[in-house]
């Protein structure tokens, strides 16, 4: 864990709703992880912004950001320029874990929200393992659909929905996923959105038996497990979201 001075290197609205930050990062990061950004040095906005990595280039030490314009701090970082300086402290959390991830195996990533951000980096780790990608990711609305196009060359399986079904499936990705899971036996499932998406998520992949890993989402203040404000009910008592995850496998969850 790093305390660090970055210094913007893009900074790029994709569409109204979301946008892409760009940074060189010296140190390496994995799947799962985050980061915690200070966006200036003023006491509004005051406590630092948890970030999922949502792409890291190892050969450029370049790590990227999509952040969901929702809030002051992110409306705020959305109109700093290239060479802006923030602080960031990471990489933190848990990581996704991989190592039963085989050539072949049938996997299927869930986003919704702002969480299907860290499901591109693990999109290319799971594609250089040569698994079976399918993608499943839900939008409040087709002017809010953003996919990188890396992501489109990566995994041909990427399934839309939209709440209102002005594109894709008509419903919450939740339901998409389920009509899939009908067809399809899965090795293993990654999710990560609203809590109430990933409880649907959750429920399938119970009742079929089949392995999940759960990256939760949470308001931190100091994202380091001292402060105690983002913890969740776990089979073994109560866990910190920073430090404990955000990764979680199905069987520990008291859901």
């Amino acid at each position: 864990m790093h305390d660090i001075s970055v210094e913007i290197l893009q900074n790029t609205s994709v569409n109204d709703s979301f946008s892409l930050l760009t940074f060189k990062y010296p140190y390496p990061v994995k799947p799962g992880q985050f980061v915690h950004v200070r966006l200036n040095e003023q006491i509004d906005p005051y406590l630092r912004r948890p970030f999922s990595i949502h792409d890291y280039n190892a050969s450029k030490k370049q790590v990227t950001l999509l952040y969901k314009l929702i809030g002051k701090g992110t409306k705020y970082l959305a109109l700093q320029p290239k060479g802006t300086k923030l602080a960031v402290l990471g990489p933190l959390g848990n990581t996704f874990d991989l190592t039963k991830v085989k050539k072949g195996s049938k996997v299927t990533l869930v986003g919704g929200g702002i969480g299907f951000a860290p499901l591109f980096y693990l999109t290319k780790e799971l594609v250089k393992k040569k698994a079976d990608v399918s993608v499943f990711i839900g939008f409040k609305t087709k002017k809010e659909i953003f996919i990188d196009p890396a992501w489109k060359k990566l995994c041909k399986k990427i399934y839309i929905s939209t709440d209102d079904g002005t594109s894709g499936h008509k419903g919450f990705v939740g339901a998409c996923f389920a009509e899939q899971m009908k067809k399809t036996t899965f090795d293993q499932v990654f999710t990560c959105g609203p809590e109430l998406m990933m409880k649907h998520v959750y429920t399938l992949c119970t009742q079929a038996s089949v392995p999940l890993q759960l990256s939760l989402e949470s308001i931190m203040a100091c994202a380091l497990g001292a402060c105690m404000c983002c913890v969740t009910e776990t089979l073994h008592g109560y866990k910190k979201v920073c430090s404990d995850g955000p990764v979680f496998k199905r069987e520990e969850l008291q859901w």
